[in-house]
């Protein structure tokens, strides 16, 4: 065999290799998985109800020390460690291919410099991503394709598409992968809600809801509010002299989604998830008393902890939950 053909073998065998020994780790840890096998029962996960069981959503995939954002392997070792939704940003590559990444730059998460844009798809998958502390890593820059196939039986992602992603290919890309039942579309406007609606009427969606009215809006356009949960906006912690907390939240805003049986997600981004370090009852008083249903979260490991503790002893919705 010549050196070049036996480089190339020792490659591959050597991917074989990480690879099984890789899914060898995950096996043995716990992995709480959302069974949902269908559209449907998707509405009816995310439907609001009095027994709901509140959940996390781990900020752009919930990175930590050595696990980078917008990586497949942070997805899963969020979910290794408690249910979870994920949310993570689709961008678009110089030759039209759909990828995971929140900066429109490469610098501050991978090894690479300049634009998402002004690179190839092979361009980027040379490159390796770095953790939040900038420590360089393994891991590549995941595919849309890799992260849906990833996703499918394990658990719900809600995609935050970044401009200049082309929503037919999103959505031809969905149909090809038959992850309908694992994703949740995020849109900051009418226009875009109508115009997702329209290219796949059942594909469910994250509408940013600023006032109870922006509901009627949506009522009138024809979008049926069972495809739909609300994000009421990033929540806001304040501190006073003697130690009492109070939080900045549109309630009115999350009281009307209710009234359509809507969950409502809170971003506790920042102020919230610097003060739940310390003390994690805010999390729960966004649950327990001012109505949040999901908490969009860069801390979801402290967070979860927090909401597991008043989650219902009972729930109609413990049949979509799976530990393996």
């Amino acid at each position: 065999m010549k050196l070049p053909q036996l480089n190339k073998t020792f490659n591959r065998l050597s991917i074989v290799i990480f690879v099984w020994l890789w899914v060898g780790t995950q096996a043995g840890q716990a992995q709480h998985y959302l069974k949902i096998k269908s559209v449907k029962q998707l509405y009816a996960f995310f439907e609001r109800t009095p027994d709901r069981i509140p959940m996390v959503s781990a900020h752009r995939g919930g990175p930590s020390d050595g696990y980078p954002e917008n990586c497949l392997a942070t997805f899963q070792k969020v979910i290794n460690a408690h249910p979870a939704l994920i949310e993570c940003d689709i961008r678009t590559t110089k030759d039209q291919q759909l990828v995971m990444m929140h900066d429109r730059t490469l610098d501050r998460t991978t090894n690479g410099t300049g634009r998402v844009n002004d690179h190839t798809l092979a361009q980027l998958k040379k490159l390796k991503l770095k953790d939040n502390q900038g420590n360089l890593t393994n891991f590549k820059i995941p595919t849309l394709k890799e992260t849906l196939l990833w996703t499918k039986d394990k658990t719900v992602l809600t995609l935050d598409i970044k401009r200049g992603v082309n929503g037919k290919q999103l959505v031809d890309m969905i149909r090809e992968t038959r992850t309908e039942a694992s994703v949740v579309l995020i849109v900051y406007n009418l226009k875009d809600a109508l115009k997702y609606h329209i290219l796949h009427p059942k594909l469910m969606m994250s509408v940013s809801l600023r006032k109870p009215e922006d509901l009627n809006d949506l009522k009138k356009a024809g979008i049926p509010f069972q495809k739909l949960m609300a994000f009421v906006g990033v929540g806001k912690f304040k501190e006073d002299a003697q130690g009492d907390f109070s939080l900045k939240l549109r309630t009115d805003v999350i009281k009307a989604a209710h009234q359509q049986n809507l969950s409502c997600t809170v971003g506790t981004m920042y102020s919230i998830d610097k003060a739940g370090k310390h003390d994690a009852t805010v999390y729960q008083t966004i649950i327990k008393k001012l109505g949040g249903d999901i908490l969009a979260t860069d801390a979801p490991q402290v967070a979860y902890d927090a909401i597991h503790s008043v989650a219902p002893a009972k729930s109609s919705k413990q049949r979509y939950y799976q530990k393996k």
